[in-house]
């Protein structure tokens, strides 16, 4: 019975990421180095870190090809942590110039849900799990799960939303919606 089980796991998990592509799906993540605590200095209350600042241009940049508004849909925690999060978002979106452009096109308030109530976000806590042991970027030096399909890994590579820009100078580069930050705490560099 363990062993129908467990195949059943691996046959779902494959539909789902191809689910996801067939409908147009795409995957914003970033990773940080485990054990990622806030600094020992005071960090204001209206800091948002760099990561979830970064996943928030890539998300601007996939809806402004897209010509379309776009909504957080983030998976409920903490109640007070969740509300803390939220007053960062808020003044990200109101007071800093890049939220007040993101702010355009990305709805400033996310809609918190349970996984167990939302079939999304457990699709994305499954694709979370995949990335966070088994995805692994050049900046990175843990190793993977030797355990994970590597088709699987592929298949969520697959999901990122890539887009080529031209900054100020006329210099062209690429951003990718799964990223790793190293100091999510630190500035941008």
């Amino acid at each position: 019975m363990a062993i129908a089980y467990g195949q059943a796991g691996v046959l779902f998990v494959g539909k789902l990421l191809d689910l996801i592509k067939n409908h147009r799906g795409r995957v914003f993540a970033s990773i940080v180095p485990s054990g990622q605590a806030a600094p020992v200095r005071s960090v204001p209350q209206t800091f948002v870190r760099r990561d979830v600042c970064l996943l928030f241009e890539r998300f601007y940049y996939f809806l402004e090809e897209m010509e379309s508004d776009g909504i957080l849909v983030l998976d409920e925690t903490d109640r007070t942590d969740d509300k803390r999060f939220l007053s960062r978002l808020e003044r990200y979106f109101s007071r800093h110039e890049v939220g007040k452009t993101h702010a355009n096109l990305i709805i400033p308030t996310p809609l918190f849900t349970a996984s167990e109530m939302s079939y999304p976000i457990q699709a994305a806590d499954i694709v979370i799990y995949l990335i966070a042991n088994g995805l692994r970027l050049p900046a990175m030096s843990v190793s993977a799960r030797d355990d994970l399909k590597r088709s699987w890994i592929e298949k969520v590579q697959g999901l990122q939303y890539e887009t080529a820009r031209t900054d100020r100078y006329g210099d062209v580069f690429t951003r990718r919606s799964i990223l790793f930050v190293e100091d999510p705490w630190g500035v941008r560099r």
